[in-house]
C-alpha cells in the first residue's frame, strides 16, 4: 500500500537540531541533516546520527579550503556523494577544530551517500521536492541581523533583513499545511522555535533570487531518480494529513 504526499511533514520528530558552535560548520550540520533525512525516508526508521565534522572537514577538501573558515554548499553535496558521512560516534562533534579520521570512519561512511542532485529554481521547486518524497535540500543564503536573533520561528520576506553576517547553510526538511517549509538551524535550540523555523513561500523565492544563494536538493535515489518515491504508511511516522 502506497500514499500521495501528506498535507504536512513535521521533521522535528526525525532530525535532532544542534549547535556549532565557535567553528565554522554549518554546512556540515545542514548536509547532515538532509542526509539523515534521506536515510529515514529509505527505511522508515531515525538514522543514527551522522558526524557533523565529517561533513564539514571533506566537503573542505572539496572545496579547496583549509583552516576553520567554512565549506561550500557543492562542496559539501560532492563529498556526500563521493564519501558519503560516516556515524557521529566515529568522528564526534567536540567543537575543536581537527582534520583527521579513522580507517572505521572511512569506511562506515560509505554507508550512508547521496547518489544525486539537483538545483532548486525557485519556491516551488523546492516544495515539489520535498513532497516527492526524494530527499531534502540543502541551502546557503546570506545571514543577517534580523535571521541571526529569529526568536518567533517564522520567516517572512518582512522579518529577515538588516545587516549581513556572511553565508550561513541549513536544510529544508519539510512542510506544513499552508506550504511553508520547515528549516534546521545549527544555532542551538535558544534559536528560532527550538532551532527550527518555517519559512514563507515568498522568503524562499527571495532568498533563491539572490545571486549569493544556492539551494541543492539530494537524495539517495539512484534508478527512481526524478520520479516521486511513494510515501509508505509507517507506524511511528509523523506525517499528518
Amino acid at each position: 500500500q502506497t500514499f500521495s504526499a501528506p498535507e504536512e511533514f513535521d521533521p522535528r520528530p526525525i532530525i535532532t537540531v544542534e549547535n556549532q558552535g565557535g567553528q565554522g560548520s554549518c554546512t556540515g550540520h545542514a548536509m547532515t541533516s538532509c542526509v539523515e533525512l534521506c536515510d529515514y525516508l529509505e527505511t522508515g526508521e531515525k538514522c543514527p546520527e551522522l558526524s557533523e565534522q565529517w561533513s564539514y572537514i571533506t566537503g573542505q577538501r572539496q572545496s579547496g579550503i583549509t583552516g576553520d573558515r567554512g565549506a561550500t554548499i557543492s562542496g559539501v553535496v560532492e563529498a556526500a556523494k563521493e564519501n558519503g558521512l560516516c556515524r557521529a560516534d566515529l568522528a564526534p562533534y567536540t567543537g575543536r577544530y581537527y582534520t583527521r579520521f579513522s580507517r572505521e570512519a572511512e569506511e562506515e561512511a560509505r554507508q550512508h551517500r547521496i547518489a544525486q542532485h539537483s538545483v532548486m529554481r525557485d519556491y516551488a521547486a523546492c516544495l515539489g521536492w520535498l513532497q516527492s518524497g526524494q530527499g531534502a535540500i540543502v541551502l546557503g543564503i546570506s545571514w543577517t541581523r534580523e535571521l541571526a536573533n529569529n526568536r518567533s520561528g517564522e520567516i517572512t520576506t518582512r522579518n529577515s533583513g538588516g545587516g549581513r553576517y556572511g553565508g550561513h547553510a541549513l536544510a529544508f526538511l519539510g512542510w506544513d499545511k499552508r506550504g511553508w517549509l520547515w528549516m534546521a538551524n545549527s544555532h542551538s535550540e535558544r534559536w528560532g522555535n527550538g532551532g527550527w523555523a518555517l519559512c514563507e513561500p515568498a522568503w524562499v523565492d527571495q532568498t533563491i533570487r539572490d545571486r549569493y544563494s544556492e539551494h541543492i536538493g539530494v537524495t539517495d535515489l539512484t534508478e527512481n531518480f526524478g520520479k516521486v518515491r511513494k510515501w509508505k504508511p509507517w507506524p511511528d511516522n509523523p506525517f499528518v494529513g
